[in-house]
């Protein structure tokens, strides 16, 4: 038996058209994933009844649609000259149809090895979609990739579709790993951290240790694991990075790896992405001005109110697993900051406004002068004739416009000095 047994969803998205029509899954190997009444009842004496319904009523209008493609083979993937090719078990593909036009999918591979370094390295070339080679990692992109690919020409109606497609924003596949030891494992807690470290960067096992030049610093080393570490037991801690969320475990029972892999993967860890991936396609609306801000702030709250929930669960496991993973994702932080800047934005515009109907006022104001000039001199004319009292209508009218114009300056002039 190998030292480590490794279960991995690589997760990543893209747009669909806004009337995309009937799904093609039932048709082309996808099968749709239905949970019954009875499971569903069990999973909200755990997690809240909004949560388990967004995840797991697919029925339902606002709900996730979800779809498996079953592979179940071994695939063998080149990493490069003069390195041995890695095997790995694919065991499926999962499409989730999301609210506003989104399809997600995630793709489940299994690996048992004594190499560490298998499990990184494996990771670092899968993830990265916009760096596949057909020839080296061909039987990866027939399995695992053509399916998905194929979709994406089903709903865009379109035959040229490239890898980089398959992600909308960013160029890596989300990760979400464990990481089993299943035989006893000699390590003090410092080099538990380490690996925990390592393998959630995806960097090359024990290279830490070596202390090269071009190494991690131990000071970033530190920080990474203060802020984005969790552990509650000795046989297991989690670390969530922005691209990774990983679990290394010591000897963990099966019942427990289901439960990360069937349910906090399933739940928490999709429902996390959607919100992620949500907030970047909002943010980059807003910057590229694609949207009215007033349709943006609204949609932005209806959002909140349907699918971003404040707590997930009635245990604190669970609980901090999702904070864990918010905080990891920056998705408590995106949306604050949206929030900030379409409030910056509505003051910016209104202050525009302002300054639109304060020149209108002003022009109103001048317009109003002069018609008070008009009737003020036309009144004078008529209590005091300009022709018997100046020796002439024009003079007299002169006279009166310039001695109101000279008040209305010099009150200006006193008002505006009053505000200096």
């Amino acid at each position: 038996m190998k030292d480590y047994k490794h279960v991995a969803f690589l997760c990543g998205y893209f747009n669909l058209p806004e009337q995309y029509g009937q799904t093609p899954f039932l048709t082309e190997g996808w099968k749709e994933i239905v949970y019954d009444d009875g499971m569903i009842e069990e999973y909200k004496k755990f997690f809240y009844h909004e949560l388990v319904e967004f995840c797991m009523r697919g029925s339902c209008s606002g709900c996730v649609h979800s779809y498996r493609y079953d592979i179940q083979q071994p695939v063998t993937l080149s990493l490069g000259e003069g390195e041995s090719p890695y095997s790995f078990f694919l065991k499926n593909v999962t499409v989730y149809i999301m609210p506003y036009a989104m399809l997600m999918y995630s793709i489940e591979i299994e690996q048992e090895t004594d190499d560490l370094n298998q499990i990184t390295s494996v990771m670092s070339v899968l993830r990265s979609v916009m760096c596949y080679d057909k020839v080296k990692h061909g039987a990866f992109i027939d399995a695992a990739i053509n399916p998905i690919m194929d979709l994406y020409r089903w709903f865009h109606k379109t035959e040229n579709v490239s890898f980089n497609q398959l992600i909308e924003n960013g160029n890596k596949l989300k990760v979400f790993q464990v990481v089993n030891s299943v035989s006893a494992v000699s390590l003090d807690e410092v080099e538990k951290d380490v690996l925990l470290f390592e393998l959630g960067t995806l960097s090359r096992v024990g290279s830490y240790a070596k202390h090269e030049d071009n190494g991690i610093s131990p000071s970033y080393l530190e920080e990474v694991l203060h802020k984005s570490k969790i552990s509650f037991y000795n046989n297991w801690s989690a670390l969530s990075l922005m691209d990774t969320f990983t679990i290394l475990s010591f000897k963990a029972p099966g019942w427990l790896l289901n439960n990360w892999t069937d349910t906090y993967f399933r739940l928490i860890y999709i429902h996390s992405l959607f919100l992620k991936f949500y907030l970047f396609r909002l943010n980059i609306r807003f910057r590229k001005n694609l949207s009215d801000i007033s349709q943006l702030e609204d949609e932005l709250v209806s959002f909140e109110s349907a699918y971003c929930f404040h707590k997930i669960s009635y245990n604190f496991l669970p609980l901090a697993i999702y904070k864990s993973i918010d905080s990891g994702l920056e998705i408590s932080e995106e949306r604050s900051q949206l929030y900030h800047l379409i409030d910056v934005e509505n003051q910016r515009r209104e202050k525009r406004n302002d300054r639109k109907v304060n020149r209108f006022l002003i022009f109103l104001t001048l317009l109003t002068m002069l018609s008070t000039l008009w009737d003020s001199s036309c009144l004078f004319n008529e209590l005091y004739p300009y022709t018997e009292y100046v020796g002439s209508t024009i003079a007299g009218y002169k006279i009166v416009v310039s001695a109101f114009s000279l008040v209305i300056i010099v009150a200006i002039i006193v008002i505006f000095n009053k505000r200096k």
